[in-house]
């Protein structure tokens, strides 16, 4: 089949493989900062908190103490310091003179009426805040770090990125790195780090090894999210033919988890608690996985598209688009199933080890099934989804060039959608 004008001025103008990763650079970074710019500040999943934890560090220069009491903006102050010392370090370095207000949740808030803003539209406001800059520009590491994940596993460059654009490039995700919270920083920081892992795999080089070993661990100082990694990290060292190495990289990841853990006993943390025990709080039980099922569409929407405080939502004809990806990451799985290459299984164990953490979580901490958690994971879930599209079809649309084209396309598009529902839960306020 011959490709049309279109395509083929495109492929002109876009190199296969260099070309399609900067258009994703500039897309994804654009993207973010259109979201954060309609999105009135506070008015994402525990913003207020976040930047209260960052208010106190830039106030003191020194990372806050956990309280005893959460209180109202406070409960985020138990997050690893990673993210919010570079924020901070980058917020002093711009001069910025305009003080981060206190954000506190409105009287007349409603999760089951969208319009309704979380904190009061006098204080809550749009513009160019650094914290939130900072968090989009985080992409600059995650996006190549994604597209090096997705076309890990696959012969054909049209996979691969056909993978990131469906994976990648999605509403939530975007708004993750759009607004302020430390999730930005550890989907970069644990994206990297995988990529590591299945570069090391490919060369079989010790320092690569060792290096994904360091970048697995200081993920962790970012968010506790990250600790999956050590699944894939494991898989590949316990297949190492230099068994020190081995030994070396299990070594130098306890080393970093066992740091942050005492350091953060000097918080106020006990050792082997995510939250002061005085916090309350606990998850529900086990059982309710099964018997309410309804946790799994929750989990669905908000893996794609659930944005503000999780009550504005893209009109429900456009959600049918993410079966593409899901289909994709299917096939993936079953092909790793099937194929128990190293590569496979650590991908298999990253994305279910992240899956199974958060299941931990929900029935012992607090019952949240947030797709948000899960992103650290999208690099295994994009390098499985490359596979599974590699899998379904060599060529399903014609041409390769017009695959990724297509999935570019249908991503923006779905992602500008995401902006127009933004523009219209807040406008004039």
């Amino acid at each position: 089949m011959t490709e049309r004008p279109f395509y083929r001025a495109l492929g002109s103008i876009l190199p296969e493989k260099s070309g399609w990763l900067l258009f994703g650079v500039v897309a994804f970074v654009a993207l973010a900062l259109a979201y954060s710019r309609l999105t009135p500040l506070g008015e994402a999943p525990d913003e207020p908190a976040h930047l209260e934890y960052l208010r106190l560090l830039l106030e003191t220069e020194q990372i806050p103490a956990v309280p005893g009491s959460p209180g109202e903006v406070a409960y985020e102050l138990h997050q690893p310091p990673l993210a919010y010392a570079l924020t901070a370090a980058v917020v002093r370095v711009s001069q910025h003179r305009r003080p981060l207000p206190e954000l506190h949740r409105s009287a007349e808030f409603d999760f089951s009426q969208p319009p309704k803003r979380y904190v009061d539209g006098a204080v809550g406001s749009r513009g160019w805040w650094p914290p939130r800059l900072v968090s989009c520009f985080w992409a600059v590491l995650f996006v190549p770090a994604l597209w090096s994940c997705a076309g890990a596993m696959v012969r054909e460059v049209s996979a691969g990125s056909a993978a990131f654009f469906l994976v990648g490039l999605t509403p939530q995700v975007i708004f993750s790195f759009g607004t302020f919270n430390n999730d930005a920083a550890v989907i970069s920081l644990s994206t990297l780090a995988f990529a590591l892992v299945l570069e090391s795999n490919r060369r079989r080089s010790d320092s690569l090894l060792l290096l994904a070993a360091g970048f697995c661990g200081l993920a962790l100082w970012a968010k506790l999210t990250a600790a999956f990694l050590f699944f894939p990290l494991m898989v590949v060292a316990t297949r190492w033919p230099r068994r020190r190495i081995a030994a070396v990289t299990g070594a130098a990841w306890l080393a970093m988890l066992s740091a942050l853990l005492f350091y953060q006993a000097t918080r106020g943390i006990p050792l082997g608690h995510a939250v002061p025990p005085s916090w309350g709080g606990g998850g529900g039980s086990p059982g309710a996985l099964i018997t309410e099922p309804g946790w799994l569409v929750t989990l669905w929407l908000g893996t794609w598209a659930k944005l503000g405080w999780f009550n504005v939502h893209l009109p429900i004809p456009l959600y049918a688009w993410f079966l593409f990806p899901a289909t994709a990451l299917a096939a993936g799985v079953w092909a790793a199933l099937r194929g128990r290459t190293v590569a496979g299984v650590a991908c298999l164990a990253a994305a279910g080890g992240a899956f199974a953490l958060l299941l931990v979580y929900m029935t012992t901490t607090d019952w949240q099934p947030q797709g948000r958690l899960l992103f650290p994971a999208i690099g295994p879930a994009s390098a499985l989804a490359g596979l599974g599209i590699e899998r379904l079809a060599r060529r399903p649309v014609g041409s390769p060039r017009r695959m990724v084209t297509l999935s570019f396309v249908g991503a923006v598009v779905v992602c500008l959608a995401g902006l127009r529902a933004l523009h219209l839960a807040y406008a004039g306020t």
